[in-house]
């Protein structure tokens, strides 16, 4: 009876380390795959329809707010068509660089390297392992459900860029990214 209970709690801390666990395993995955410019890889732990559809939905309703508010002040027709010129480029922008490679550009790997350091400030180039996880310095973690894991990577200006993971069974997938914009 005792070896039962101890394999039951064993298995369950098994199991919950599993479960608290997967979010980073997908995030190194994602980093990996960034890295080592493999797209298919990436394709499995980035939800790149979802990703697109969830950032064009920000960006337009960003551009909605600006524009009813600039159109109210102005009463412009000319507000009108700006706003839907903007809207039509803040789609295709989105279509052109939420791809593999893109998402390599902002988590600061380019072209499957990591990120050239200057130098010109007297420091030191990092080590093999120090340029694997600068995607991770100061970088906060937290899950908001059992579904949904979030990465709080700072920004300029004191902004915060958030990393939505939403959970697929047993794997995570990256499938929003919400950016600091400020609706003023």
């Amino acid at each position: 009876m005792k070896k039962l209970m101890w394999l039951l709690g064993a298995l369950s801390v098994l199991v919950l380390g599993g479960v608290i666990l997967s979010p980073f395993y997908s995030v190194y995955q994602i980093r990996n795959s960034i890295a080592e410019n493999d797209a298919k890889k990436l394709s499995h732990y980035v939800e790149f329809p979802q990703l697109r559809k969830n950032l064009k939905d920000q960006l337009n309703q960003t551009l909605e707010s600006k524009f009813a508010r600039k159109s109210v002040e102005t009463e412009s027709r000319f507000s009108d068509v700006t706003y839907k010129f903007a809207q039509r480029f803040s789609n295709q922008l989105v279509d052109a660089y939420v791809t593999p490679k893109g998402l390599g550009r902002f988590m600061g790997v380019e072209g499957g390297k990591a990120p050239r350091y200057s130098g010109d400030k007297g420091e030191s180039q990092p080590s093999g392992n120090e340029k694997r996880f600068k995607l991770l310095k100061n970088t906060r973690f937290s899950f908001a459900s059992t579904r949904t894991f979030i990465l709080s990577m700072p920004a300029k200006n004191d902004k915060t860029i958030k990393l939505v993971l939403s959970r697929d069974r047993f794997l995570w997938k990256l499938n929003n990214i919400v950016l600091p914009i400020s609706n003023k």
